[in-house]
C-alpha cells in the first residue's frame, strides 16, 4: 500500500512540475508579446492550457507570479557569481561567471528591464550586485567607507550589464568583463582583493 502512495505522490509531483512549468513558459511568452501591464491571468491560463484553479493554487495573482521569477533569477545570478563561494577568489573570475549567467538568461532579463517589464527590477538588480560586491569586499581600502565604494561599483556594474543584455550582448563575456574591469578601475581592485 505504501508503495501506491509513493508512486501517486510522484505522479503527482510530475503534474505539479509540469503545471508550474507551463504557467511560467506562458508568464515569459507573453511577456514577450505583451509586456507586464497589459498582460492579465486570464491570458496566463490560456496560454498554458491550464485551469483557473491550478494556476491559484501555485500563485495569488501576475503580481506573485512576477515576483517569484525575479527572485529565482536574483538567485541564481548571485548564485552564479558566487559560485564556489571563495570570494577572495579574482573579481574578474566572479564577472565571468556572473556574466555567463546573464547571458544564459538574457532573454528573461531583457523582457524585465524594457519598457514593458519591471521598472523597479534595475533596483533589484543593483540590490542582488551590491549583494555580491559585498561578498567580494577586501580589507584594502581607497580612503572611502566600504558603503560607498560597493555602492558604486554595484551601480556601475548595473548599468553596464542593463546595456549589454538590453543590447543583444554583442560582446563577449571575456570583452565585457574586460570593459567592466576598465570602467570600475580601482574599485574592482579593492573588490578583488589585488
Amino acid at each position: 500500500m505504501k508503495r501506491e502512495t509513493s508512486e501517486g505522490q510522484k505522479r503527482e509531483d510530475l503534474r505539479v512540475r509540469k503545471s508550474i512549468r507551463s504557467i511560467r513558459g506562458a508568464f515569459w511568452d507573453l511577456m514577450a508579446r505583451e509586456g507586464f501591464d497589459a498582460m492579465t491571468v486570464a491570458q496566463i491560463i490560456s496560454e498554458a492550457e491550464i485551469g483557473r484553479s491550478t494556476f491559484y493554487a501555485h500563485y495569488q495573482d501576475k503580481f506573485d507570479l512576477l515576483d517569484r521569477e525575479e527572485a529565482a533569477l536574483l538567485e541564481g545570478l548571485e548564485r552564479a557569481a558566487l559560485g564556489d563561494g571563495d570570494a577572495l577568489s579574482p573579481f574578474h573570475e566572479h564577472l565571468l561567471r556572473l556574466l555567463g549567467y546573464f547571458r544564459e538568461n538574457g532573454r528573461h532579463f531583457v523582457l524585465l528591464v524594457r519598457d514593458g517589464g519591471d521598472p523597479s527590477f534595475r533596483q533589484k538588480l543593483y540590490v542582488a550586485l551590491h549583494d555580491v560586491a559585498e561578498a567580494h569586499q577586501a580589507a584594502a581600502r581607497l580612503g572611502v567607507p566600504d558603503r560607498y565604494l560597493i555602492a558604486a561599483a554595484s551601480g556601475m556594474m548595473t548599468s553596464v550589464i542593463v546595456e549589454w543584455v538590453s543590447s543583444g550582448m554583442r560582446e563577449s563575456d571575456e570583452e565585457l568583463a574586460s570593459i567592466i574591469d576598465t570602467l570600475v578601475g580601482p574599485t574592482a581592485s579593492v573588490l578583488s582583493g589585488r
